[in-house]
C-alpha cells in the first residue's frame, strides 16, 4: 500500500474520482456517510444520480481521512451560509480544506491546507449552454467574448466560464 500523500502549506491536490460503474459497491460505500449524507443521497429521484451522490462522497470522505488520519466514519463535516461543506475542527490537528463537485460520470475533489479553494466540473451540454443563460449570469464583457466565439466552439468556451465562475463563488 502507498503511503498518502502529504500537503505542503501551498499545495492544491486534485482528485479525479470515477462514479459510473460503481454499483456494485454503493452498498458498501454508503455505511461511510453520516446519517444526514444517506437522507440528501436518498432524496434522488434517479438511482444513477443517487449512486453517483453516494460514491462521490464517500471517495471524499476516504480522501479526507487519509489527510487528517482518522476513519471516515468520523469526519464531521459543518455547512456555511451558502451549504459549502467544512470538516468540524474539533480533534483535528490540521486546517484541510476542500470542495467538491461532480456532474455525469466524474467528480473533482480539491484538497489544500489553510486555502479556501473551489473546484467545479460540468459535462458539456450543448442545449445548457444556451444565449440567454450566459446573459443572465455572465458579465456584459464575458457575454460579449463568448458570442464572438465560432458557434461550433461556444457550448465548450460557455462551460469554461461557467466552472470557473462556480469554483470561485
Amino acid at each position: 500500500m502507498r503511503p498518502f500523500p502529504t500537503l505542503a502549506s501551498d499545495d492544491v491536490h486534485i482528485w479525479q474520482i470515477p462514479l459510473s460503474g460503481q454499483s456494485q459497491l454503493v452498498h458498501a460505500l454508503r455505511t461511510h456517510l453520516s446519517a444526514d449524507e444517506k437522507q440528501r443521497a436518498d432524496r434522488f429521484h434517479f438511482d444513477h444520480h443517487r449512486e453517483s451522490f453516494v460514491v462521490a462522497h464517500a471517495a471524499m470522505r476516504q480522501l479526507l481521512a487519509g489527510y487528517v488520519k482518522v476513519v471516515p466514519e468520523n469526519l464531521t463535516f459543518i455547512y456555511g451560509e451558502q451549504g459549502k461543506p467544512d470538516l468540524a475542527a474539533k480533534r483535528l490537528s490540521t486546517r484541510i480544506r476542500f470542495n467538491l463537485s461532480h456532474s455525469g460520470d466524474f467528480a473533482l475533489l480539491a484538497v489544500a491546507e489553510n486555502l479556501t479553494l473551489g473546484v467545479d466540473i460540468e459535462r458539456i451540454n450543448p442545449q445548457f449552454a444556451a444565449e440567454g443563460i450566459a446573459e443572465r449570469f455572465f458579465s456584459p464583457d464575458e457575454v460579449i467574448n463568448l458570442l464572438g466565439i465560432a458557434a461550433e466552439a461556444r457550448a465548450e468556451a460557455f462551460f469554461s466560464c461557467w466552472t470557473r465562475k462556480e469554483a470561485f463563488i
